[in-house]
């Protein structure tokens, strides 16, 4: 239907050029050309647009790959952020955060896998000292399905958490280090 988009760099601007000029300019001139009302030339191209993007081959066009889920590149992806986190060394923890982001970009949407990695991305963040982030991490673990043999686990760095919130100064000049203990 349509020729794959070259090797060279797309940028929004340029695709529209080449789809206005290819789909939509013809379809819209002929639609409109004796139309003298404003506003009915307004509603027709609205029309034609919305027309457009409902029906156009994105994937195909933009050659998209569909977004496929795999617990067990999940499963191996928090494995190895939970590795790096155990090493007390404070840019493993961003190695490891960048293994949890794959971990939840791989899992299904509510499964306790994702609900693992948000849960492991709260720790990271907590031991950061982002604590409103490490807060919503933890939301969003529980709202993945968040096992319950765990969720002790979870509550306690909640609560660490809104201790901190309640008792630190709003700068935190050492954020790694302040954190005692593991939550």
């Amino acid at each position: 239907m349509y020729g794959p988009l070259s090797d060279k760099n797309y940028d929004v601007t340029k695709l529209f050029g080449q789809l206005w000029e290819e789909t939509l300019q013809q379809r819209i001139i002929e639609s409109t050309q004796n139309q003298p009302d404003d506003d009915r030339v307004a509603a027709i191209i609205k029309c034609k647009i919305d027309d457009f993007l409902c029906r156009f081959p994105y994937h195909e066009r933009l050659q998209l790959q569909p977004d496929a889920k795999d617990n067990a590149k999940a499963l191996a992806a928090r494995v190895l952020g939970n590795e790096l986190f155990a090493l007390p060394m404070e840019e493993k923890y961003l190695q490891a955060l960048r293994y949890y982001n794959e971990s939840i970009s791989y899992s299904a949407q509510g499964s306790e896998a994702r609900a693992l990695a948000y849960g492991n991305r709260s720790a990271v963040c907590l031991k950061f000292g982002l604590y409103q982030e490490c807060l919503e991490n933890i939301r969003l673990a529980r709202a993945s399905n968040y096992p319950a043999r765990l969720a002790d686990k979870l509550n306690k760095r909640e609560q660490h958490v809104t201790r901190c919130i309640q008792h630190d100064p709003p700068v935190f000049p050492d954020r790694v280090k302040h954190t005692p203990g593991k939550y």
